[in-house]
């Protein structure tokens, strides 16, 4: 929380001072405590008593302006100050109609919305049904209230400048305007040493070139009043657009950190005592676990199976679960010798090396899924090519330390998945080098397409179609496939046809993967959340 306030507030602050902007965010976080405990006042106390703290009010004759024209006003409700409060107030005396998200768990949801409705606020959902309760109330010349300053979803929304930066903001409230020619009123309600004061303010979105950016703009004016009480912990700046660097991303605590390197080390160290041929009995025995516990990993890759194969009978479904995390789990095992083994110990595991002859002749793009041994691939490909990786973080700061400082051994420069990284990778290309990445790895929304993998549309990165309409490189599928005597690399071509457009290359691509994994499927990593993003129309699969 303290960490997202911070860097919220050096984004939307940069002429500050560090001092400053450091004063300002634990002033917030002290205002979001004191939120917080407000908000039991607000729900639990009597309704007049509730009323009675709100102190003063001003510029309400904006309001009653906006009544007289008989359009409709919207209430414009920036998380500042205490937006439980105000709700009693433009209850009382407007009859609000306010949108709010649920909360997932039912209870909690229904409890907080009997609290809400003593408020004399109805509250609708954020819903087909929602927004048709509030386009009744504005085109009856009532009041509706809703809260923009929080990210639509993903599939929705537009990006425009929220404090001069790119922001995801919905565009329910301009289109409400658009159909009805409502009047936008920004309301707020402040905290003060007496009490709590009110205070709106016109927005003149009615009239703007940009009404999206016109409302931004009148909710950060109202922010400027008082920044200390804003909500600056939330994730405002979350969703990116295609390109950008990712916002938030911390290095989990210094604690956890050093016991999860710890961990890892022990693991690396304990692997390396385990012969070859006891691996597969010690990865089926924790499968085992995995299965009878119903850890996450065995959840995902039922859930995974069950949606990509509808037709595989339960009991295939289950074996397959199974043997797939048995894979995983020896996978695991192999990773001592795979980054710290000397060259003849690689040797040893890497039995053979296929299809090499499709990597000899300029630029080449080394597709490498989640198939088999990944790790003994990005070693070949590493000591034997100038390589660069399209890299993705990983959630865990010791892993991903600890993977970074291997692909440096390997030879292996890492680029993010920016714009700024594609281009890296172009350039690379472009000199006749080698760039990996991993063709299944789910990008941000606005970075894919929905392309069928397995019969379910699965989020595929435009990042692949990009290169092979630009360059044109030879494009291998690079997988280490584990056999009774070690692992064989294979480097699959890719067939395609650069004059394709990137929806028709997305596709290629899935296809011919989908032929390889087919080929060795228990060595897929089924344990990914390879479709955590899917169409609105679809439910989520993990819950």
């Amino acid at each position: 929380m303290a960490l997202v306030t911070l860097e919220n507030i050096q984004i939307c602050f940069p002429e500050f001072s560090d001092s400053k902007q450091r004063k300002l965010a634990r002033d917030s976080v002290t205002h979001t405590g004191k939120t917080i405990l407000e908000t039991t006042f607000a729900w639990k106390a009597q309704r007049r008593t509730c009323l009675e703290s709100i102190k003063s009010v001003e510029n309400e004759n904006i309001v009653s302006d906006a009544l007289n024209r008989g359009k409709g006003v919207i209430f414009v409700i920036p998380h500042l100050g205490n937006w439980e409060m105000i709700n009693h107030y433009l209850g009382e005396h407007y009859g609000l109609t306010h949108m709010a998200l649920p909360f997932r768990h039912a209870g909690i949801n229904n409890l907080i919305n009997s609290y809400r409705a003593r408020s004399g606020t109805r509250f609708v959902t954020v819903s087909s049904a929602g927004i048709k309760a509030q386009m009744r109330t504005l085109r009856q010349g009532g009041c509706i209230g809703t809260m923009p300053d929080q990210e639509p979803s993903v599939y929705s929304g537009s990006f425009t400048n929220f404090f001069d930066v790119r922001a995801l903001t919905s565009t329910l409230a301009c289109r409400y305007v658009e159909k009805t020619e409502c009047e936008t009123i920004v309301a707020i309600c402040k905290r003060t040493n007496s009490g709590f004061h009110i205070d709106f303010a016109g927005t003149g979105i009615g009239a703007a070139k940009d009404p999206l950016l016109e409302m931004n703009n009148a909710i950060s004016t109202a922010i400027r009043k008082a920044p200390e009480q804003y909500l600056w912990s939330y994730k405002r700046f979350r969703t990116r657009e295609a390109g950008e660097p990712e916002r938030y991303q911390f290095p989990q605590h210094s604690v956890r950190v050093a016991i999860e390197h710890t961990a890892l080390k022990l693991f690396l160290g304990a692997s390396r005592l385990i012969r070859s041929s006891l691996r597969p009995t010690i990865a089926s025995l924790i499968a085992g676990i995995f299965r009878l516990l119903h850890i996450k990993a065995w959840r995902v890759s039922t859930l995974n199976i069950n949606a990509c194969f509808p037709l595989m009978p339960p009991n295939e479904q289950s074996i397959l679960a199974k043997d797939s995390l048995v894979e995983l789990f020896t996978t695991g095992l192999e990773i001592h010798p795979v980054w710290f083994g000397t060259n003849d110990q690689f040797s040893s595991l890497c039995i053979s090396v296929e299809g090499l002859e499709h990597m000899m002749d300029g630029p080449t793009l080394v597709l490498t899924p989640p198939l088999g041994n990944r790790e003994v691939v990005m070693r070949y490909v590493g000591e034997h090519f100038n390589s660069m990786e399209y890299y993705h973080p990983v959630p865990s700061t010791a892993l991903d330390r600890m993977i970074r400082k291997q692909r440096t051994r390997m030879g292996i420069s890492l680029v993010e998945h920016t714009n700024e990284g594609l281009a890296q990778i172009m350039r690379q290309l472009d000199r006749g080098n080698v760039a990996t990445l991993c063709p299944d790895q789910q990008p941000r929304l606005r970075g894919g397409e929905f392309i069928p993998f397995f019969t379910m549309p699965a989020l595929t990165t435009t990042v692949m179609g990009s290169i092979l309409r630009e360059l044109s490189p030879q494009v291998v599928f690079g997988v280490g496939i584990r056999e009774m005597s070690g692992i064989r690399i294979h480097f699959h071509p890719l067939e395609y046809d650069a004059e394709l457009d990137t929806t028709s290359l997305l596709r290629c691509i899935n296809e011919q993967l989908e032929e390889i994994i087919s080929t060795h499927i228990t060595q897929y990593r089924w344990a990914d959340k390879r479709l955590n993003i899917l169409p609105p129309s679809m439910k989520k699969l993990y819950g």
